[in-house]
């Protein structure tokens, strides 16, 4: 499923209509319909405040698995020399961050 239908899935279990989804995200009506429709595809904010919303992860949102594994494996190595000590405290944000100096380092080397 594309990240337009999840959302608009997401909605439609919530059984809310836009403009109530609008009133308890604080994020407009018109974003929401444009983010529904695929005509975009929303900021990591606007994307985060849904998930939070919705109780779902960032990546179930953006229909990203396999980078939340990645994410997931890399954090696991941390923990296990000693340089965290707890993976299932991890803020999404240093997550993201996590995701960004891979990718870094993987174009340095190429």
């Amino acid at each position: 499923m594309e990240q337009h239908e999840i959302l608009l899935k997401l909605r439609n279990d919530a059984s809310l209509t836009l403009e109530e989804l609008a009133k308890k995200t604080g994020l407009s009506k018109n974003m929401l319909w444009h983010l529904e429709k695929g005509n975009r595809t929303g900021t990591v904010e606007t994307l985060k405040k849904l998930s939070e919303f919705y109780g779902v992860s960032l990546d179930y949102i953006t229909n990203n698995a396999k980078r939340s594994d990645l994410i997931d494996d890399f954090i696991k190595s941390l923990v296990d020399e000693g340089i965290i000590s707890d993976s299932e405290n991890v803020p999404e944000d240093i997550m993201q961050e996590i995701l960004s100096l891979i990718k870094l380092k993987i174009k340095k080397l190429t």
